[in-house]
């Protein structure tokens, strides 16, 4: 397919394309396929990937942005590259890293240790390829480009996982101070109820109390006006029996030819 068709296809939800074999691509912006190119499943193309005639990637593979490769290149399952790799076109065929373990030579992979170990025994069916010396020299140079990115790879993945870790670490100190801040609120607010609880405690002795005061002071003010009242009484009646007796039953006479001598009035 060509890169005109692969963009017409509508993408999914999780923004690759469907092929009509079924394997499922993600393509950036600009990308460029040469001719007779083929992709396997889950292939991720970046933004300015150009793929020259006869590509063939496997499935996984992975393209950072702007990553070239050459005519008849192929890549295995699974293969990552962030950026151009090393390829040295000899004539007839290009040399390349068919993977972080593997060189290609044209459309023959093989690992490392069997491009370095001699002569290839393909070279009897290809005398093409003569003086093999220049092939082997791109081969040292592909095989000196895997060594450096297995060495970016071992930092890479020692940097990952000091990262993780770190994520990790801070994860764990969050999740610390989470604890440490819900059960600082947690005490806050008990012991906020338990200030609330002993003002309302204080609050309702002081009601009580007040109403203890009321109540006393009502009843003695009762009491001083029952004993004001029975006082008052008292003087009314005495007053009425001294205006009786002064006025009726003791003439004043009888109290002066002395027959009586006392007049007792008890209330």
């Amino acid at each position: 397919m060509t890169t005109s068709e692969i963009y017409a296809i509508a993408p999914t939800l999780d923004g690759c394309r469907i092929l009509p074999g079924g394997n499922r691509v993600t393509l950036g912006d600009g990308v460029t396929l040469g001719n007779e190119v083929t992709l396997g499943n889950r292939v991720t193309l970046g933004n300015e990937v150009t793929l020259g005639n006869g590509v063939r990637l496997g499935n996984g593979v992975r393209l950072g942005d702007e990553v070239t490769l050459g005519d008849e290149v192929t890549l295995g399952d699974g293969v990552r590259y962030q950026t151009t790799p090393t390829q040295v076109q000899c004539h007839p065929y290009i040399v390349y890293p068919h993977s972080l373990r593997q060189i290609g030579v044209g459309c023959v992979v093989h690992d490392l240790d069997y491009w370095q170990k001699g002569l290839p025994e393909e070279l009897a069916d290809h005398p093409e390829c003569q003086p093999w010396s220049r092939y082997q020299a791109a081969i040292d140079l592909v095989a000196a480009w895997i060594e450096e990115q297995e060495v970016r790879s071992a930092y890479r993945k020692r940097f990952e996982a000091e990262q993780e870790e770190l994520a990790r670490l801070r994860k764990a100190e969050t999740e610390r101070l989470q604890r440490e801040r819900d059960e600082r609120l947690k005490a806050e607010a008990a012991e906020a109820a338990r200030v609330k609880a002993e003002h309302k405690a204080k609050a309702a002795a002081v009601v009580k109390e007040r109403e203890r005061v009321e109540r006393e002071r009502k009843a003695d003010a009762d009491a001083r006006a029952k004993r004001e009242a029975d006082e008052a009484l008292r003087r009314s009646i005495r007053a009425e029996i001294l205006e009786g007796l002064n006025a009726a039953t003791c003439p004043v006479d009888a109290i002066m030819d002395g027959r009586v001598r006392h007049v007792k009035v008890v209330f």
